[in-house]
């Protein structure tokens, strides 16, 4: 029996706060010719900033997928910290997650990142 996935979702709080943030980001005029995931993502970071180094925009198209592209060949550990990063972001918000996601490596505060620009997206928390 193929089990339905549980609907991703963020605490209430964070998702007025992103979506304040996404409106504030879309209204900037240096904003105007950027993709819709790149404003999602630069609101994430707003709220949660984080270091500016290791900046990826490299989202996966496999919308079946809850991680990014880059991913995919990644050592399976690697792969259950973005999970574990993103079931704290949905169960205790997005400052709780990225503040976790800061003690890790850049390649995983990135891809936690990336995985949750897709799932705000996805779920459109945000429009």
């Amino acid at each position: 029996m193929e089990q339905i996935p549980e609907k991703f979702s963020l605490p209430s709080e964070d998702e007025e706060e992103i979506k304040k943030a996404v409106e504030y980001h879309r209204s900037l005029p240096e904003n105007k010719e950027k993709k819709f995931e790149d404003i999602v993502k630069s609101s994430i970071q707003s709220i949660a900033p984080v270091s500016d180094e290791n900046k990826s925009k490299n989202l996966e198209k496999d919308s079946n997928s809850e991680l990014p592209a880059y991913m995919s060949g990644q050592r399976e550990d690697y792969k259950e910290e973005v999970r574990g990063l993103l079931d704290l972001a949905k169960n205790k918000g997005i400052k709780k997650a990225s503040a976790s996601a800061l003690k890790k490596s850049p390649f995983i505060l990135d891809a936690f990142h990336d995985a949750l620009v897709k799932k705000i997206i996805k779920e459109e928390i945000v429009k």
